[in-house]
């Protein structure tokens, strides 16, 4: 817990004591908490009630008047218990590499601007190397306004995100699982929520295209994922372990209820399989035969993968000699053998439909 590093505990009650104190004088003090009050929701509402708030993106004010997003939410003890319509965790497996460091924060920065009365956002940071939070200890001010909930464990992010897994992440609206390399600091966020949302899947993600040196490196490896400019949005049969947003059933299915979808080394083949898989548990009707109906590529609300290489194993040229490509394998066919029924072979590039943007005009 954050709690257990003096500079981050320091920094939370200087921090909150400020919040408050400005609070207080805008006549809006709200909701105290057991230990600590949230000093970032806290500020929004300051923030909101002054005027002082980032104004949404113009490009799918359509979409924010359309879906009627909430306004501001008030300050309360339990997280993800806020808004009844809109709320999200954020959970980042994060090194301590200074370019990590300075994305993530950059990303949360944007996160709280963008949906600043529009979605009650809290922040999990999991660091996951052995340096654990070396490097982020001059960033105490900011991680103790920002940051809700920390840990130090060591494996792939969703090994980390079973060990860190708890009861109350089933009160968010989503859950966003995101690597460190993810930018999306031009990306619509209250629109590919509201379309989210509105597709009815269980598992989305936004289009995105991906940074590198050659066409090799910039080429994604499920082509199905790239922005589709004729859509807002398209059912697929898969989607990426990279930064998928869940609905919380989902990972409660996946973390908690599966015996064998998180694997000791990789997680390759879970990709292939928990589209079908939700759909199978979670949905009713026709709609559980398809797994494709549980899983959305939101196209009008495009991100980028910066592509730090951060696994080593994976993308060092000896990788097949350190064994992380046949572990790989392994786990794939893994998959393939015990859930056959919602495994999705090879490199799909078909959609399931496409809602397209001419829907909405007019």
């Amino acid at each position: 817990a954050i709690e257990q590093y003096p500079w981050i505990s320091l920094a939370r009650s200087m921090l909150v004591g400020l919040n408050l104190l400005v609070a207080f004088s805008s006549g809006i003090l709200t909701a105290f908490c057991e230990d600590v009050c949230d000093g970032s929701s806290l500020l929004q509402q300051v923030q909101v009630a002054s005027g002082v708030a980032v104004g949404l993106d113009v490009k799918h004010a359509d979409v924010h008047a359309r879906f009627s997003l909430p306004g501001p939410i008030a300050t309360q003890e339990t997280a993800g218990e806020l808004s009844p319509s809109c709320s999200l965790l954020t959970y980042w497996a994060v090194g301590a590499e200074n370019r990590s460091l300075m994305l993530v924060r950059k990303n949360i920065d944007y996160l709280r601007r963008s949906l600043a009365g529009h979605c009650r956002v809290d922040v999990f940071l999991n660091h996951y190397t052995q340096e654990g939070l070396s490097g982020w200890e001059r960033e105490g001010a900011w991680y103790a306004m920002n940051v809700q909930f920390s840990a130090e464990q060591e494996g792939y992010k969703f090994q980390t995100m079973q060990k860190n897994w708890r009861a109350s992440w089933s009160n968010y609206s989503w859950v966003w699982a995101l690597d460190e390399d993810a930018d999306f600091t031009m990306t619509d966020l209250p629109a590919f929520l509201a379309y989210a949302s509105e597709s009815k899947a269980l598992l989305a993600i936004p289009a995105f295209t991906q940074l590198g040196n050659t066409p090799e490196e910039r080429e994604l490896i499920y082509k199905i994922q790239a922005p589709h400019k004729p859509c807002l949005y398209r059912h697929v049969p898969l989607i990426e372990v990279i930064f998928p947003l869940f609905r919380p059933a989902v990972l409660d299915l996946i973390l908690v209820k599966c015996p064998n979808c998180i694997g000791k080394n990789t997680t390759w083949g879970l990709n292939k399989i928990w589209c079908g898989y939700a759909a199978h548990e979670l949905l009713e009707g026709e709609a559980k035969k398809h797994g494709s109906r549980a899983c959305v590529v939101v196209d009008a609300t495009p991100m980028v993968h910066v592509n730090f290489k951060t696994i080593k194993e994976k993308y060092d040229h000896r990788a097949h000699k350190s064994g992380y490509t046949d572990m790989g394998l392994a786990d794939m066919d893994r998959f393939r053998q015990n859930y056959a029924q919602f495994f999705v072979p090879g490199h799909p590039e078909t959609a399931a439909d496409c809602i397209r943007v001419s829907n909405y005009v007019g």
